[in-house]
């Protein structure tokens, strides 16, 4: 399963391995860069992620597994795990 969330100027794609974060320039030279990558351990499927309103750059991501996790992705941490 594959979670498409738009962030900011940015398009996140979230999948069961990782997230991808993309930046999208809206400009007539519409362009798509890479601009991240975050891996998560192997016993963490990811399969929803929320952006707290208030939460400066974290996605909160819950697993298969029953588990959350709280990241930066800025810095590309793990900042809280639930």
């Amino acid at each position: 399963m594959v979670v498409i969330f738009l962030f900011g100027m940015g398009i996140l794609e979230v999948c069961h391995t990782g997230m991808a974060v993309c930046r999208k320039t809206l400009t007539l030279n519409d362009s798509e860069d890479l601009k991240s990558t975050i891996n998560f351990d192997n016993h963490f499927t990811a399969t929803h992620v929320l952006h707290p309103a208030t939460y400066l750059n974290k996605l909160l991501v819950s697993s298969a597994e029953g588990g959350l996790q709280l990241w930066n992705i800025l810095t590309k941490l793990v900042v809280l795990m639930y």
